[in-house]
């Protein structure tokens, strides 16, 4: 079903690397929304650089009439290492992002309502980015994602904001079986909508995940937690230093307690609107409209 699919549909949209191993048709027309924004991780040929990944890579990319961009840096680092000259990449920002732009009401009720959240507490939301090297045993895989320190957390963020919180934990879905029970948290992983999550979320939590990007619109706490920074910016690297990034970062429990404690509300929403000029974003909210005006143009 897939492949005909595929291979008959007049309009295809994807949020991922694209249709490299089927033949295009004449008058199909491939969008490509990209499921990350910002400046942060490298992807494509800047991290898998063999032949038959670059030979991959060039066939997505001949198929694929038009990336939507999320800002300069995107169209500059990240699209160019999938082979997409400036001409096809939409400066639009990401439609997954739209929904960030407003209250949505309705979808925080949903989504506190599915985790029976109480009406007198916070969500804080912690979504570590995936490590494809993660083909370890369980318990291996729940001390390299999950070292952050709850009861920790929790408590310094009652002693800043004055409210009790709830936490929220979303690991990648092939991740979806480590077991969470007893850990005072609750388990996000399978639910279908990350962008309601963070609709919902009243702060984040995340190491490198582009979700920083997303979120960062809504101009609610971010915090980073990169105990592994070092190795993981040795392994993967990224396209902007992380000293410019605008996210407090601890690199251990004790820091991501004091960077909470010290959170200044003001400086970080300055901070965050002078990273959204630097990067050059084309966020506004509007990007499903222009994924409209591609399909019927």
């Amino acid at each position: 079903m897939y492949f005909k699919e595929i291979l008959s549909s007049g309009i295809i949209i994807t949020n991922a690397g694209g249709i490299s191993y089927l033949p295009k048709r004449k008058k199909q027309k491939i969008i490509n929304t990209w499921h990350g924004g910002g400046p942060y991780k490298k992807t494509s040929t800047d991290v898998y650089d063999n032949y038959w990944y670059r030979k991959e890579v060039k066939m997505n990319c001949d198929n694929t009439d038009y990336i939507l961009s999320s800002c300069r840096y995107f169209t500059e680092k990240e699209a160019h290492s999938m082979g997409f000259e400036a001409k096809r990449c939409i400066p639009a920002g990401l439609p997954r992002n739209d929904i960030l732009f407003g209250e949505h009401q309705e979808i925080i009720q949903k989504v506190r309502e599915y985790y029976s959240i109480s009406e007198n507490k916070k969500f804080i939301l912690y979504a570590p980015t995936f490590r494809s090297s993660s083909n370890q045993s369980t318990s291996k895989m729940i001390s390299n994602y999950i070292d952050l320190d709850i009861d920790s957390l929790l408590s310094a963020l009652k002693a800043k904001f004055g409210f009790e919180w709830s936490c929220g934990i979303r690991l990648h879905p092939k991740l979806s079986d480590i077991d969470m029970s007893g850990m005072n948290v609750i388990n996000c992983t399978t639910y279908p909508d990350m962008q309601e999550l963070l609709c919902c979320a009243d702060a984040v939590i995340t190491d490198y995940s582009s979700l920083m990007w997303d979120y960062s619109f809504t101009y609610r706490p971010i915090f980073l937690y990169a105990s592994d920074i070092e190795q993981y910016e040795r392994e993967r690297g990224f396209y902007m230093p992380v000293s410019e990034w605008p996210y407090p970062i601890a690199h251990d429990n004790e820091e991501m307690r004091k960077n909470i404690l010290n959170f200044d509300k003001e400086l970080y929403i300055k901070n965050i609107k002078k990273h959204h000029i630097a990067s050059g974003s084309f966020e506004t909210g509007k990007a499903c409209a222009k994924v409209i005006e591609l399909i019927e143009g």
